[in-house]
């Protein structure tokens, strides 16, 4: 069942990405237009989901549970992104191919089916990988775009995203609800989410000359490490250290950070590369292929994860 879900969440994404190719080739938008996108979803968009996420009732059960996944998603965040600093070390690889293999899709395309697959309950718990994403988003990520030499604290800690997930940990420790018109107006713009960073990834890839494509000489390697070797090296990892006996359901609960692990480049590292004007129609191609490389590896990572 996940592998079907998968496919028909993936061709769904496609789409929605082949739309905003099409816009582009059609000459009503410009291919430059997918900046000023970027910068409404990273800043407008992608923080609402942060917020209304975590309008929860906190129970012991739940406390416990999130805590374990967030404590497996910064392991994984992190052990990502020491992989891709050995892969850049390795092959070469410049910013926008490190970030590529480093950071996973798990907002567009993990929500969706861990609604689908296990249920509205277990939406939280994607969410709390996005947590932890969002922040490693705002610090590393930006960081090797922008090319600095360090995290700036006042930076992070005043970006409208890290701002908003603190609100949504409130909202969630105190019990405090938004009123129902305004909840219901920041759950449509978090819906957003998703159709609006597939159509930034086919505006860009629209820019490209895909013959360009064939000169980037470790395209394809960013596909194997990113869709293959990285989640060979951590679903044995993550069985081994026997996390999921240390809460009740901890399987099905910890299989939502495991499928960000397996899933393709994050559409935020399009939107970064954007941002800082680093070859985003390269960042959008390696997005296209390796969510096409998700088609197989998805399924097959899932089967290895559930063995």
């Amino acid at each position: 069942m996940i592998s079907l879900l998968l496919v028909k969440k993936i061709v769904e994404l496609f789409i929605i990405l082949a739309v905003g190719y099409v816009v582009v080739k059609a000459g009503a938008v410009r291919s430059e237009d997918a900046h000023v996108l970027s910068v409404i979803t990273l800043y407008l968009v992608a923080p609402a989901p942060l917020l209304t996420a975590f309008e929860v009732d906190l129970t012991p059960v739940l406390a416990r549970s999130l805590a374990l996944v967030f404590a497996v998603a910064l392991a994984a965040n992190l052990l990502m992104y020491a992989l891709g600093d050995v892969f850049a070390r390795l092959t070469g690889a410049d910013v926008v191919e490190r970030a590529s293999v480093t950071y996973s899709n798990a907002g567009n395309l993990i929500l969706p089916i861990v609604t689908s697959v296990l249920g509205e309950d277990y939406v939280i718990y994607a969410m709390g990988y996005m947590v932890v994403q969002t922040v490693m988003f705002w610090t590393l990520l930006d960081k090797l775009f922008s090319g600095a030499t360090h995290v700036s604290p006042r930076k992070v800690l005043t970006n409208v995203n890290i701002i908003t997930m603190i609100i949504g940990f409130v909202f969630m420790l105190t019990g405090f609800r938004m009123p129902e018109v305004l909840d219901s107006a920041v759950r449509s713009l978090g819906d957003m989410i998703g159709p609006l960073s597939m159509l930034i990834v086919g505006m860009t890839l629209a820019g490209l000359d895909l013959s360009e494509l064939c000169r980037h000489r470790l395209a394809g390697a960013v596909v194997v490490a990113k869709m293959v070797v990285f989640p060979l090296v951590m679903i044995p990892l993550f069985k081994l250290c026997g996390v999921t006996s240390l809460i009740p359901d901890g399987e099905r609960i910890l299989m939502v950070p495991m499928l960000a692990v397996m899933s393709c480049t994050a559409t935020s590292v399009t939107q970064f590369a954007q941002l800082h004007d680093q070859n985003p129609e390269y960042a959008s191609a390696l997005s296209v292929m390796t969510t096409l490389a998700s088609v197989v590896t998805m399924p097959l990572m899932v089967q290895l994860y559930l063995m």
